[in-house]
């Protein structure tokens, strides 16, 4: 087997007591992760540890929860509302963000019954 090296471009080591899968790659394949930033990924905690400092960061339109949209660590963890803006996976997936959206904007321009 040739050698390897961490994907995550502020590590790079090549070394490590375990290898872990990161994102999905272009190729179809995975990137290939030390044990450290491996877990760091595993954990959804990848891009608050290594990102901080780089741009693109939004917050989550329904909770509030930062994510770091357009870098390919974190593409699964955040999907493109219908109403606009970004939620997180877990409120992306719940019925009740719709809901409650729909409410404030009935509220807000009416029903169109009028």
């Amino acid at each position: 087997m040739g050698s390897r090296i961490c994907m995550n471009a502020s590590c790079g080591t090549t070394t490590t007591l375990e290898w872990k899968n990161g994102w999905l790659l272009r190729s179809g394949g995975f990137a290939h992760l030390c044990r450290t930033c491996g877990s760091s990924y595993d954990n959804s905690t990848y891009c608050e540890r290594f990102h901080l400092e780089e741009t693109g960061w939004r917050d989550c339109s329904v909770c509030g929860k930062h994510l770091h949209c357009g870098c390919i660590a974190s593409k699964s963890l955040y999907e493109f509302l219908d109403y606009g803006g970004i939620g997180c996976i877990s409120c992306a997936k719940s019925t009740r963000p719709y809901s409650v959206r729909l409410t404030l904007v009935i509220l807000c321009y009416g029903d169109g019954s009028t």
